[in-house]
């Protein structure tokens, strides 16, 4: 986002596991086009477990490796929440992002679909996305990645119900995967079950965990197990992530 604004929004998570209100993160990008993703996620210190053994080794940021490792990439699950480059903020992970524009406390669960193309896109194996950092002949100053990385995000984001989606490949593939659109943006954690092993990073200003008027952007990341196991690797206090953003 080139103009980024630390807003507000509340934490609330219905019927949504919730946990680790002691994990720190910093944001960057690294192939964002306009407002949205790829952003990198630097963990400080390393996760246990490690989420990185979840992702390819396409899908992390190689672009500068001294400073920005370990890491993974996410996209934003949100249109009108931000965050600041360089600030510190609290993470809790859920299965839900919260109803921002809407100005409730009312949780947005996440929809199996965009989690459902978000591990494809982790995996390196979401057909259609170039990975390739190699600037397109002819253009100003722009990889292929950038574009699959804009096309992705405007899918998680129509799959989300959020203004700025559209309906694109990635949209239709994942309605071809679970049989329809509507299926496709049904919750992903319903029911006691998540049907893809993909959560929502909640993020709030240091010091203010879960404090609606500290509120700031929801992100994706693949936690293959479940939250209360998690949690109990990771210990609180023990966990923290590293987000940058830079334009």
């Amino acid at each position: 986002m080139r103009k980024l604004i630390l807003i507000s929004i509340v934490c609330a998570f219905v019927a949504v596991p919730a946990f680790a209100d002691s994990m720190q993160a910093y944001i960057n990008s690294s192939y964002q086009m306009g407002s949205g993703g790829e952003f990198t996620v630097q963990m400080t210190p390393l996760w246990s477990p490690d989420p990185r053994v979840y992702y390819s080794s396409t899908a992390p940021d190689t672009r500068d490796v001294g400073t920005q490792d370990p890491s993974f990439q996410t996209f934003c699950v949100e249109t009108t929440e931000y965050f600041s480059p360089g600030s510190q903020y609290d993470v809790g992970l859920s299965d839900a992002a919260i109803y921002n524009n809407l100005g409730s406390a009312n949780s947005d669960p996440l929809s199996v679909g965009a989690a459902w193309l978000y591990r494809q896109f982790a995996q390196g194996t979401l057909n259609g996305y170039n990975y390739s950092t190699a600037v397109i002949p002819d253009s100003v100053p722009m990889t292929y990645r950038q574009v699959s990385a804009d096309s992705l995000q405007k899918a998680i984001w129509y799959l989300e119900g959020e203004g700025g989606g559209v309906n694109n490949s990635f949209v239709t593939a994942a309605a071809d995967q679970f049989g329809s659109l509507s299926a496709a943006q049904g919750d992903n954690y319903s029911a006691g079950v998540r049907q893809i092993p993909v959560m929502v990073m909640n993020l709030f200003a240091s010091g203010h965990f879960g404090d609606y008027n500290y509120r700031a952007q929801d992100m994706l990341v693949v936690v293959p197990v479940p939250a209360a196991v998690l949690l109990g690797l990771l210990g609180l206090g023990a966990a923290g992530m590293k987000l940058r953003k830079f334009v």
